[in-house]
């Protein structure tokens, strides 16, 4: 690949990025709106592959863990599909879970 296709590359990588990042953000709004609504609070996002600070140490929600989290989706035509690997295809997709709290 040439210099300047790969630049172009990491160009259209970035952007996807920030797509996901900006629909990430505008569900967290949307729900965020709805559950304030109904006398509740959102937690901040969990997702399997990251490790969360829990009693004092970083545990890690491991990747194959993805699998639960897709079977909660009873969606055939689902774009979004997860490979032997846990990782998803398209590459920019993002999954998790919020909870929500009564305030």
């Amino acid at each position: 690949m040439d210099e300047e296709k790969l630049v172009e590359a990491l160009f259209l990588e970035s952007a996807a990025w920030l797509g996901v990042e900006d629909a990430t953000k505008q569900f967290v709004l949307m729900v965020r709106s709805w559950a304030m609504q109904q006398s509740m609070r959102m937690t901040r996002r969990l997702g399997p592959g990251y490790s969360y600070p829990i009693d004092g140490k970083q545990v890690m929600w491991d990747l194959t863990d993805q699998k639960p989290l897709f079977d909660l989706v009873d969606d055939p035509g689902m774009p979004v599909r997860l490979l032997e690997s846990a990782a998803m295809l398209p590459k920019m997709s993002r999954s998790g879970l919020f909870g929500l709290i009564p305030t």
